[in-house]
């Protein structure tokens, strides 16, 4: 079975952004680390489809177009390579056993070693300066039952005292607003927390030990200097702007019907992948454990993005058939609930089998985010708008 691609000549032009929930950060500045931009005239084009003959920056069309295609053993490395043990993982024994797969595969020990500062001081910093402690506590108390990591267990009982939960994870929340001031704290960054948390954690109820906080937090130090978080969260947004293009080009280049049809819709990528991206699949809270914990496994031990997008591909190309023809409004919630297909689609013997079959390189999205640099620049206000 052969990817196709579209000949360049079809490709629609992409959506401009729309502002979606999770993204707004508590952080003093708006724009910071957000390169200038320079003003075009206004018949500038936003993104001009990529001309088949042309590779300027290497993003031609015949540059791209060559790197995709099916990995047909892609599966079977991935899952030889982490192991049977870690992709069947079921009951809270191993749940124990896979935080600790994902310590030694980040190399957690290396982040804590370099440390200047400790857990309790970066807390006591946060708490002190209070710049995000009303958004924390708020998001914590609304969010938090809806990423509910202990109740997506098959099995789960109501044995978690929230208000422990609530408490310890707006500790682990003020102590990364230590860490990163620059950053702060911005929505999406409690559900990754709680998710760690609920690995960490011994048993059902809230982590018993100081030494169980800190494994959590400087596990999720490590995500933000080492997986992109921090850009991801930072002020600018500037990551998540990059891998919203590059899902819109990706859908462009394999799913080009699925991407005109979004396009005369007025459907921005941006609607659903914010959420995706932001909290690492947390938000959509349809999606089973076992399969969140493969899409987890693959990222961290991968140490880039490419799971996350390949999922995100894989997502839209499993839903074309029912989001064809569709409205905006029905496009909309079809994608936040899956409808009575969420147990085909965001099954992990489908989901997860699909994504890693995408064959999304490292080349394909450099050269994608050289064109996100131009589609800035020739409009900087539209890619503002989520900011």
């Amino acid at each position: 079975m052969e990817t196709s691609v579209a000949p360049a000549s079809e490709l629609p032009v992409a959506p401009a952004p729309s502002a979606s929930s999770p993204g707004s950060s508590s952080s003093a500045s708006s724009s910071g680390g957000e390169e200038p931009t320079e003003k075009l005239p206004p018949a500038a084009p936003v993104l001009k489809p990529l001309d088949p003959a042309s590779d300027e920056d290497g993003a031609g069309a015949h540059g791209l177009a060559s790197a995709f295609g099916l990995m047909k053993d892609r599966a079977a490395t991935a899952k030889k390579t982490l192991g049977p043990q870690l992709l069947n993982m079921k009951d809270k024994t191993s749940k124990n056993l896979r935080f600790a797969y994902w310590e030694k595969t980040t190399n957690v020990h290396k982040t804590r070693d370099a440390a200047e500062l400790d857990y309790d001081t970066y807390l006591q910093m946060a708490i002190s300066k209070g710049d995000a402690t009303e958004s924390i506590m708020t998001d914590v108390r609304r969010t938090y039952g809806r990423v509910a990591p202990h109740k997506r267990a098959a099995n789960h009982k109501d044995e978690v005292s929230e208000e422990d939960l609530t408490t310890q994870l707006s500790e682990i929340l003020h102590a990364l607003a230590g860490r990163f001031p620059a950053v702060g704290y911005c929505q999406g960054m409690d559900y990754i927390a709680a998710h760690v948390l609920n690995k960490v954690k011994k048993s059902g109820s809230a982590a018993d030990t100081k030494a169980e906080a800190e494994s959590t937090f400087w596990l999720l130090v490590t995500l933000f200097e080492r997986y992109e978080l921090h850009d991801m969260f930072a002020p600018g947004l500037h990551k998540l702007h990059v891998h919203c293009f590059q899902t819109q080009r990706l859908l462009e280049l394999t799913e080009p019907a699925l991407a005109e049809h979004f396009a005369s819709e007025k459907v921005p990528i941006e609607m659903f992948a914010v959420g995706w991206f932001q909290t690492l699949y947390l938000y959509l809270n349809v999606l089973p454990q076992d399969t969140l914990n493969r899409i987890w496994d693959v990222f961290l031990f991968e140490k880039n993005w490419k799971i996350m997008l390949r999922v995100a591909l894989a997502l839209l190309q499993l839903s074309e058939e029912y989001v064809m023809e569709k409205p905006i409004d029905e496009i909309m919630q079809f994608f936040n609930t899956f409808a009575d297909k969420a147990d085909e689609i965001l099954a992990e013997s489908t989901l997860t089998e699909r994504a890693l079959r995408l064959k999304v390189t490292n080349t394909v999205l450099s050269k994608l985010q050289k064109q996100h640099i131009k589609h800035k620049r020739a409009s900087p206000m539209k890619t503002q708008a989520f900011s």
